[in-house]
C-alpha cells in the first residue's frame, strides 16, 4: 500500500510532465511558477489567485525537502488533491496561468535595429515606449501604432526640428522661411525697392527658435557742388528724395547781385553754378553773367553752413544753453561759464572739425593746470555721470598750457542737420557734468 507521500511524489511527477510538455523544458513546475510570477501585475488585487501561487510554491518545496533532505515534511490530503487539480485543469485549459490574457511583444526598432522588447497583453492600449538617445537639432517620434492580438514591430525616426524666420519690411510680414534647427543659411526673399533708399536684411543668427528679421534702410547720399566759375567752393551731401539742402553761402562781387543758379534735387550729384547780376545803375541796364572768381575757401563755407545749422536748431530748442561764436576760423559754439569767449580762458564748447570729419565736443582749459588735475582725479565718477568714456589731453594744440577733455563725433557721411542733432545730447551732457566743477574755480 502507497504512503501518503508516495502518493504526493507521483502526483507531482504526473504534473511535472505535463508542464515540461507545455513548456519545452525540464523544469515544467518551476517555469510554470515563473510564468506566474512574471504575469503577477494581472491579478494584484485577487487574493485567490495569490493564495494559488503561495500553495503551488509550498508543493515545490515539499518535493524538494523529500527528495534531498532528511528532515522530516508534513504531506496533507489537501497537498494531494490540489496538484491532482491542477493537473486536470492544465489538461481541460482551465488553470489559472491559461486564463490569464495572452502576452504579445512589441519590437522598437531604430534604423532597422531592434532596440527593445516590450511585452503586452491582450487588451493593452498603451505600452512604455523605451527611451532615445537624443540627437542635436532633431527630435524623435515613434510611429502611430495600435495594440492587437499579435506580436508588433514599431519603427522609430529622428526629424529635424523646424523654425521659422519671419521677414519684415517697415512692420508688414512679407514672407516666412522654414529652416531646420542646427541651419546657418537660408534663402532670403530680396528686399523691396524703396525710393532714396537702399535695403538689406538686418544681420541676424539662426539658432533653436523662431526669429524675426527686418528690413534695414539706408538713406542713398548724393552731393551739390557749388561752384564760383571753375573754382568749388563747398560741396554738401543731400539724400535721394530730400526737397532741399543747406545752401552753401554766395561769394560776393562788388559791384553785382550774387545768387546760386536754380537746380533740382535728384537722384544723382548735381552741379550749382554761382550767378552774379549786376547793380542797377542811373541809365544802364541790369546784367548777369556766371562769377569767374570767387574770394572764400571751402573750409569756410563748410564751417559757416554747419554754424547757420546749428543756430536754427539752437533757436529750435528754445536756445536751452548760450553760445557764442568765436571767429577767425575757429568756429565754436561755448556754454556761457563766465567767460563768453571760449578760446579766452576756461570754457565747455563745441569744435566742427571740417578737415578731421569730427566734431569735438570739450573742456577747454588754458593755462589753468589746477583745474584739470582736479577733473582728472575725479575721472572715474565723472565718465560715470556722463555714460560714456572721453579723451583726456595734457598737452593741447599750438601750447602745452592748455588741456583738453573731449568727445569726438565722427561727421562722415551726415547732413549738417544730422551732425547738429547729434552733437547736441553731448553738449548738454557736458554742461550738466563739468559746469559744476568749473563754477567752483571761476566764481
Amino acid at each position: 500500500m502507497q504512503t501518503i507521500n508516495d502518493r504526493f511524489f507521483d502526483k507531482f511527477k504526473a504534473l511535472e510532465k505535463i508542464c515540461n510538455d507545455m513548456f519545452g523544458c525540464q523544469s515544467g513546475v518551476t517555469e510554470y511558477i515563473n510564468q506566474l510570477k512574471v504575469r503577477s501585475d494581472c491579478e494584484t488585487n485577487n487574493s485567490t489567485w495569490f493564495n494559488f501561487y503561495n500553495k503551488l510554491c509550498t508543493c515545490r518545496g515539499k518535493r524538494n525537502a523529500l527528495a534531498h533532505s532528511d528532515d522530516f515534511v508534513f504531506i496533507y490530503e489537501s497537498d494531494i488533491e490540489f496538484l491532482d487539480k491542477l493537473y486536470q485543469d492544465i489538461l481541460n485549459r482551465r488553470d489559472p496561468l491559461c486564463k490569464l490574457p495572452k502576452l504579445h511583444t512589441a519590437y522598437f526598432c531604430v534604423d532597422g535595429k531592434c532596440i527593445a522588447r516590450v511585452d503586452f497583453k491582450e487588451g493593452d492600449r498603451h505600452i512604455k515606449e523605451p527611451e532615445v538617445s537624443p540627437k542635436t537639432g532633431h527630435v524623435f517620434k515613434w510611429e502611430k501604432y495600435t495594440l492587437g492580438n499579435e506580436d508588433i514591430e514599431i519603427n522609430g525616426t529622428y526629424e529635424p526640428i523646424i523654425h521659422k524666420a519671419k521677414f519684415y519690411v517697415d512692420g508688414k510680414l512679407i514672407k516666412t522661411v522654414d529652416f531646420k534647427e542646427g541651419t546657418r543659411r537660408i534663402s532670403e526673399p530680396e528686399v523691396p525697392k524703396k525710393e532714396g533708399y537702399v535695403g538689406k536684411w538686418e544681420h541676424y543668427t539662426l539658432g533653436n527658435k523662431d526669429i524675426v528679421i527686418n528690413a534695414v534702410f539706408t538713406s542713398i547720399y548724393h552731393k551739390a557742388s557749388f561752384y564760383a566759375g571753375e573754382r568749388l567752393i563747398a560741396t554738401v551731401p543731400f539724400t535721394e528724395g530730400a526737397d532741399h539742402i543747406c545752401e552753401s553761402p554766395v561769394p560776393q562781387i562788388s559791384g553785382y547781385g550774387v545768387r546760386w543758379g536754380k537746380y533740382t534735387l535728384g537722384d544723382k550729384d548735381i552741379i550749382v553754378k554761382a550767378v552774379a547780376t549786376k547793380k542797377k545803375e542811373t541809365g544802364s541796364p541790369s546784367t548777369q553773367k556766371t562769377i569767374v572768381q570767387g574770394h572764400i575757401t571751402a573750409a569756410e563755407i563748410e564751417r559757416n553752413n554747419f554754424w547757420n545749422c546749428f543756430d536754427r536748431y539752437l533757436e529750435q530748442q528754445g536756445n536751452p544753453f548760450s553760445v557764442a561764436h568765436v571767429k577767425g576760423g575757429k568756429n565754436q559754439a561755448a556754454g556761457n561759464i563766465n567767460n563768453p569767449n571760449p578760446m579766452a580762458m576756461q570754457t565747455i564748447c563745441c569744435q566742427y572739425r571740417y578737415r578731421d570729419h569730427e566734431i569735438w565736443v570739450l573742456v577747454y582749459i588754458n593755462d589753468r593746470a589746477d583745474i584739470y588735475n582736479h577733473l582728472l582725479k575725479r575721472r572715474e565718477e565723472i565718465e560715470e555721470d556722463l555714460g560714456y568714456k572721453v579723451d583726456w589731453i595734457e598737452n593741447g594744440p599750438r601750447t602745452n598750457s592748455v588741456k583738453i577733455i573731449k568727445k569726438a563725433l565722427s561727421t562722415n557721411n551726415k547732413t549738417y542737420d544730422q551732425m547738429v542733432v547729434g552733437a547736441f545730447p553731448y553738449i548738454k551732457d557736458f554742461i550738466r557734468v563739468f559746469e559744476p566743477y568749473l563754477k567752483v574755480f571761476l566764481d
